[in-house]
């Protein structure tokens, strides 16, 4: 019985060292864990920046306004979204502040009318 639980923890010791090393590898094939910082790199002060004031109808939700930031900082190219102080998910202000060298005007605004319910320029 002994050999026998000996050799069960020597296989298991190989199974988690193993799976280690294969862990290990997968992520040095990902070039963002080669090249840390390269997406949160800040953005050069000199580059263009634009703003884009819309007012928004969101999905109810507790968390609508939350939910909606997330969705819109996945496009590289908004750089910040301000809220007015206005509670609840319908006719909410918002300030888009984006960069027009990585995303254009007419895109931004149908990437906001895919995430909003319905969208108002100005």
């Amino acid at each position: 019985m002994r050999a026998r639980s000996l050799t069960l923890s020597r296989v298991l010791s190989w199974l988690v060292l193993s799976w280690l090393v294969l862990s290990a590898a997968a992520c040095a094939q990902n070039p963002a864990a080669r090249a840390p910082g390269t997406y949160d790199a800040p953005t050069p002060a000199g580059e263009p920046r634009a703003s884009l004031q819309v007012t928004v109808d969101l999905e109810p939700a507790s968390d609508c306004d939350e939910r909606f930031d997330l969705a819109l900082y996945e496009d590289r190219g908004v750089e910040l979204v301000s809220w007015d102080d206005g509670p609840g998910c319908s006719g909410r202000h918002v300030a888009v502040r984006y960069l027009p060298g990585r995303v254009k005007k007419e895109a931004l605004l149908r990437r906001l009318e895919k995430i909003a319910r319905k969208v108002r320029e100005g």
